[in-house]
């Protein structure tokens, strides 16, 4: 994302307002989250989950790479 602003910003002179995809995305991202009500504990709760997910996903992959080594051999 960085990448495609600096570009428009610095490579494409003839975009002059390109600059104001920032300020605009930063206020879109605070507006849907206030319509959707989202609190910053909303957040934590989400990362918490994630992270537990994320756990459980990496133990199953784990176990299913030892049966198909067993299987395999």
């Amino acid at each position: 994302m960085m990448f495609l602003f600096f570009l428009g910003l610095f490579v494409f002179d003839d975009w002059d307002y390109f600059w104001l995809g920032l300020p605009i995305a930063g206020f879109a991202s605070w507006g849907v989250r206030e319509a959707v009500k989202l609190s910053d504990d909303d957040e934590e709760l989400y990362k918490e989950l994630k992270k537990k997910g994320d756990k459980d996903r990496a133990e199953r992959l784990r176990l299913a790479a030892e049966r198909r080594k067993e299987l395999g051999q």
